[in-house]
């Protein structure tokens, strides 16, 4: 009889051993993975997000955590049908063409989610090896459109002759937005005011003929931030830049620029 009653406290004793293992090697492995996600998380702040809600504001700490400064809207622009898939074409860039995070570096996210660096997080100018991604070109039949391309060729070819000898006009056709930089820093170092806009690698300062392919209207910026980080898309404009051109409604259009341009 005793026995068995020795018997009966071991065997719980040996029930609740191994029941307190068991807890033991779950919190093991739950802290484990707990660890995986965190060094996962760090990873993705190798690199700026390629999309974020239009408007969105962000830095990162001097661990590359991301902190939201502002977050922006959906409802920011309203496409037409037509410019709706002209910027579902624009696709985000490749991680590898994204610019790496930097501690306190800002990032604004133009009027269609894409990153324009605004304040660099550093001295020194942003060193970025970036190979130019283009977006085929949306084919149409839009006469209109194609007589305002024909003009600006025209003009070009002239400016061309005007400058033989002198510097070279540079020219690319593409997709441009606008984001709300305004009033902020930008990563040239200066704030920036109605006439500032972005480009990936245009020297910062250099004054930028902006012409659109949709009405044939035209005006001209100041390359002081970085970006849009997107395939297709050549420039970003301050929404007061862009509105001389077109409705900021509008979010995108088909547009050709010129530099650099003579103050």
């Amino acid at each position: 009889m005793f026995t068995k009653k020795m018997f009966r406290m071991n065997f719980d004793k040996i029930i609740a051993f191994c029941s307190v293992l068991l807890l033991v090697l779950s919190s093991w492995n739950s802290l484990a993975a707990t660890a995986l996600n965190s060094n996962e998380i760090d990873k993705s702040h190798n690199k700026i997000p390629s999309y974020m809600k239009p408007g969105t504001i962000i830095t990162f700490d001097e661990n590359g955590k991301l902190i939201i400064l502002s977050e922006g809207s959906d409802n920011l622009v309203s496409l037409s049908k037509e410019d709706k898939k002209i910027a579902e074409n624009c696709k985000p860039l490749p991680e590898e063409d994204l610019p790496e995070v930097e501690p306190g570096m800002i990032v604004v996210y133009d009027a269609l989610g894409a990153p324009v660096v605004i304040h660099q997080g550093q001295e020194e100018p942003l060193k970025i090896d970036l190979k130019e991604v283009k977006l085929d070109e949306i084919k149409t039949n839009d006469s209109k459109s194609e007589k305002i391309e024909n003009k600006a060729n025209d003009d070009e070819n002239s400016n061309n002759i005007l400058q033989q000898g002198a510097i070279k006009l540079n020219t690319e056709t593409g997709y441009i937005s606008w984001y709300n930089g305004e009033g902020k820093k930008g990563a040239a170092g200066v704030i920036l005011d109605s006439e500032s806009a972005a480009h990936k690698t245009i020297k910062f300062w250099t004054r930028v003929k902006v012409t659109s392919l949709e009405n044939g209207k035209s005006t001209t910026v100041k390359i002081l931030d970085r970006g849009p980080y997107m395939q297709g898309r050549i420039l970003d404009m301050v929404k007061t830049a862009f509105s001389k051109i077109h409705n900021p409604s509008k979010g995108i259009f088909r547009g050709k620029i010129e530099w650099p341009i003579q103050s």
